[in-house]
């Protein structure tokens, strides 16, 4: 509805349901706390998003090991998984990857791709630190929230609102006139139910 992202997670290892838990997490994370750990000082309209979400459209394929059982009977979560090799129904996301990488391309230490058939890859070291990639993605998030959508077209309730196509006014004029109610819960209760949970046995 707004474009606005709620959340990230940054992780090191193949996609799998831990890189979604830590986004939820994120999601439900105070924005003015967490900067302030990143050495960034914004108020509460900079990043207003701290609560949870009543669905999550995800990829199947990290879900499929973790089903993310905890979110849906303790949180009341819906869940919806998308049909596979169908990156058309998730044009949003899909096209939000085409901007990090365009990003992520002009960062110290990036190879670009594709690379020239034939041609040895290059190897170059890292450049950053965890906590620096941590600065520039939260930077670049901020920045996103606060720019014009040029294509995204405005109801009759939002020009007469004289709402401006900015993902952070949008979230603000939903949360005022739509009557949507914004949840919170508990963050130790939040984090035991994104936790990896397994059955055993004991004898």
């Amino acid at each position: 509805f707004t474009e606005l992202i709620c959340g990230y997670s940054i992780y090191f290892r193949a996609e799998d349901s831990m890189a979604y838990r830590l986004a939820i997490d994120h999601a439900h994370t105070n924005k003015v706390e967490w900067c302030a750990r990143l050495g960034r000082t914004i108020t509460a309209e900079d990043w207003p998003c701290e609560h949870l979400a009543k669905t999550y459209v995800t990829d199947r394929g990290p879900l499929r090991k973790w089903l993310g059982n905890q979110l849906v009977n303790t949180l009341l979560i819906d869940i919806e998984n998308g049909p596979a090799y169908r990156p058309d129904l998730r044009g949003l996301v899909e096209s939000l990857i085409g901007v990090i990488k365009k990003k992520d391309l002009k960062l110290d230490g990036a190879t670009p791709r594709p690379r020239t058939p034939g041609r040895r890859k290059k190897n170059r070291q890292p450049c950053l630190t965890p906590k620096e990639l941590d600065q520039i993605i939260m930077n670049e998030i901020i920045c996103h929230n606060k720019r014009v959508l040029a294509n995204r077209r405005l109801t009759k309730a939002m020009i007469r609102d004289l709402v401006p196509r900015v993902p952070i006014k949008l979230w603000a004029w939903g949360v005022r006139r739509l009557g949507g109610s914004l949840r919170k819960e508990d963050v130790n209760t939040l984090r035991l139910n994104l936790l990896p949970h397994a059955y055993g046995s004991i004898t």
